[in-house]
């Protein structure tokens, strides 16, 4: 009877399988479909960050923005651009969707919780803010 309340138990364990699994794209159809290098093609099956000459070979070759938008999500790489490179990137052919995403995933907002000081040990006789000593209680 015991065994069958732990059979009961790993149930749910054995059926639910793993969820969070990140499924892989298959970039190779970019390669027939648009007629993308090789190379280019290999980096984004392989999940390695795009340089701005691979960003613009792939706005050249028409590959559809929405494409590009989310495999750079998917990479979760920073881009940090300056005003040549993004100018470089417009001139290349790159689209305003794609080079407003590069600039904005560079953006990381993190919260900064700073502990108050807390003395340890016997408190100080005197404490000194803003210039003057004073008694510490």
């Amino acid at each position: 009877m015991k065994s069958c309340f732990r059979w009961l138990f790993l149930l749910p364990l054995l059926v639910s399988g793993c969820v969070t699994m990140q499924h892989r794209v298959d970039y190779s159809y970019l390669q027939a479909s648009y007629g993308v290098d090789k190379a280019v093609t290999a980096k984004m099956q392989g999940r390695a960050p795009l340089e701005i000459a691979d960003l613009v070979h792939l706005a050249e070759r028409e590959v559809p923005d929405p494409v590009v938008i989310e495999y750079l999500k998917r990479l979760r790489a920073a881009y940090r651009l300056d005003a040549d490179q993004v100018e470089s990137l417009l001139e290349g052919g790159v689209s305003h969707d794609v080079v407003d995403h590069l600039l904005s995933a560079n953006v990381v907002i993190r919260r900064v919780h700073v502990h108050p000081y807390y003395w340890y040990g016997p408190r100080p006789l005197f404490h000194y803010r803003a210039g003057f000593y004073y008694p510490y209680w």
